[in-house]
């Protein structure tokens, strides 16, 4: 009798959030063969098994219309490499037009904090420089700074790296989700208060695709839609109807139920749904929550006007959505220009940001956020004056203006006051405030144009 190595498992979901029932899921090995299948249950929720490890596609067959199928990410299928145990897909929109998607569920590979800076590294490990007094950089060593990344310990599946303002987490291709650093308020999930130099695991999660940290709470996306989140939660950042009750443990996130991607600012989270639409809940004095007023909520609340998100990140006071259209929007606080619509009004409903299309990443950091373009471009705007716009000045901008020197950046990320931008072929930059080292170029000079991170590419 043949013994499965491991299983390709997710849901999918109607345009309307409503699980997609018989729906025939066919994974194909790298000659397009039919290896396995299986077929979405009541719930929408499949799981398929395959008996070699490998890599895989995946196609999706609607029980409607058996003619319209796609591989999952379309002309350039997703890859899913299945080796011992469950590999996760998350949430999948069934539509009519094709290709079936999203594919990454909001992953980052690259975040900021205060001072220290993570990156997911080769083989599903984990990289970490700058800042360890609370042991940001999980290496379990002392609490010195590495001007240069550090591994941290045990991580060698790492999926997706979210940082917070004092700790880090990571979501692994098993659907467990591991954190560590500063833990005063629970941010890491495992039931307790104590700093931890090395992941813990957090309480009772196995099926997360990707996961989000703000300033002291994190949340994780789940495999069906859902979403949990832990830490504190003075402001209602939790979104499971309480506000003071902060959790050492996930609870779940009221009503949410078909949410493609999830991000957390300091003290407000934000979420995508299967429909293109964002809700969002916690503090909202600034407008963070864009439902055009500034009382605080504690379950999700619609942000205006919002119908094409693809992509989702909240700062400190402010937050950002990327549109399929490739425009962004922003809404929230704006004393600093981080808004990016050329001036420095609060708003809170979302405003467009000014001149920017085709645009394929965002991060929003503490008062400044940054974004990158299809052709490698990479824009920045807002708070400058510790150079963290990367344009060669220590000005700041209330629209957006180039990064120095880059034509061929990825994903851009954003801490307090530095950025940082993952470049093709494997190379990271970094900018801004250094006092800490989380430039990782071996320095402690803060730099107002892109140095490059020790270690990450040629």
């Amino acid at each position: 009798q043949m013994h499965s190595v491991g299983s390709l498992n997710g849901r999918v979901v109607n345009p309307d959030g409503s699980p997609a029932v018989g729906v025939l899921v066919l994974m194909h090995d790298s000659e397009g063969n039919t290896v396995s299948s299986g077929t979405t249950g009541s719930d929408g929720t499949f799981s398929v098994e395959v008996v070699t490890a490998g890599t895989y596609t995946a196609a999706l067959v609607p029980a409607s219309d058996p003619d319209s199928w796609q591989d999952i990410g379309g002309d350039t299928p997703k890859e899913y490499l299945v080796t011992d145990g469950r590999v996760f897909v998350g949430p999948i929109l069934l539509t009519s037009g094709l290709p079936y998607g999203p594919a990454d569920h909001g992953r980052t590979t690259i975040g900021g904090g205060d001072t220290f800076t993570c990156a997911l590294g080769p083989s599903g490990t984990v990289e970490c420089w700058g800042e360890n007094e609370t042991h940001e950089l999980g290496d379990g060593g002392n609490e010195a700074s590495s001007s240069t990344p550090v591994t941290v310990t045990g991580i060698t599946d790492a999926v997706n790296v979210t940082v917070g303002n004092h700790h880090a987490c990571a979501a692994h291709a098993d659907g467990t989700v591991s954190c560590w650093g500063d833990n005063s308020s629970g941010q890491l999930g495992d039931g307790t208060y104590n700093t931890a130099s090395t992941p813990v695991t957090v309480t009772g999660i196995t099926d997360a695709v990707a996961v989000t940290a703000g300033f002291s709470h994190s949340c994780a996306l789940h495999a069906g839609g859902s979403v949990s989140c832990w830490g504190e939660d003075l402001e209602g950042q939790l979104g499971n109807g309480t506000t003071g009750n902060g959790s050492a443990t996930p609870v779940s996130v009221s009503g949410l139920l078909d949410a493609t991607a999830v991000s957390a600012g300091d003290s407000h989270t934000c979420a995508i749904h299967v429909s293109g639409t964002v809700s969002c809940w916690g503090w909202n004095e600034d407008g963070e929550l864009g439902n055009g007023h500034n009382t605080d909520s504690n379950v999700p609340v619609t942000v205006t006007g919002i119908t094409d998100a693809t992509q989702i990140s909240g700062g400190a006071l402010h937050t950002c959505a990327l549109h399929a259209t490739g425009t962004i929007s922003c809404w929230g606080g704006n004393t600093l220009g981080q808004l990016g619509d050329g001036n420095t009004v609060e708003s809170y409903t979302p405003v467009n940001v000014s001149g920017l299309t085709s645009m394929s990443s965002l991060a929003a950091g503490s008062v400044h956020t940054c974004a990158s373009r299809t052709n490698g471009s990479v824009f920045c705007w807002g708070s400058g004056p510790l150079g963290e716009l990367g344009n060669g000045t220590w000005n700041g901008s209330s629209s957006p203006v180039a990064v120095t020197g880059l034509s061929d950046g990825a994903e851009a990320a954003a801490g307090t006051y530095h950025s940082c931008v993952r470049r093709y072929a494997g190379r990271i930059s970094c900018w801004g405030f250094n006092n800490n080292g989380q430039l990782g170029d071996g320095t402690n000079d803060s730099s107002s144009t892109p140095v490059g991170v020790v270690g990450f590419g040629p």
